[in-house]
């Protein structure tokens, strides 16, 4: 376990639960070092995806850019948008297929 005191990423004291005063940026970009919505990051992300996984530039892009939770978006919130399915509806569907299906297995 280290023994020195722990700092923020702008190697200043910790200022936990309030933002960071000065937060390191890229000189070009003007994007913190840490934002996933960097381009040159982006770039390296897809080029790392492509070599690992052995995958076309496309995909790798896919997995890259999949939009991030936006903050403040509550589980149950995501959840609720999901289609729900009906029971009900698919077991009365599918159910005159399963009975001819036992039928010609038990016969």
């Amino acid at each position: 376990r280290c023994e020195e005191e722990a700092v923020c990423v702008c190697v200043r004291k910790p200022h936990e639960g309030l933002p960071c005063v000065d937060p390191i940026t890229f000189k070009n970009c003007n994007h913190s070092f840490q934002s996933k919505n960097c381009p040159i990051y982006k770039r390296e992300a897809i080029q790392n995806i492509e070599a690992k996984e052995i995958t076309s530039y496309f995909e790798a892009r896919k997995k890259v850019e999949i939009p991030t939770p936006t903050a403040g978006t509550s589980y149950a919130a995501v959840i609720s948008s999901v289609p729900k399915f009906n029971m009900k509806e698919i077991v009365e569907e599918f159910l005159p297929q399963l009975n001819e299906a036992l039928t010609h297995i038990t016969s």
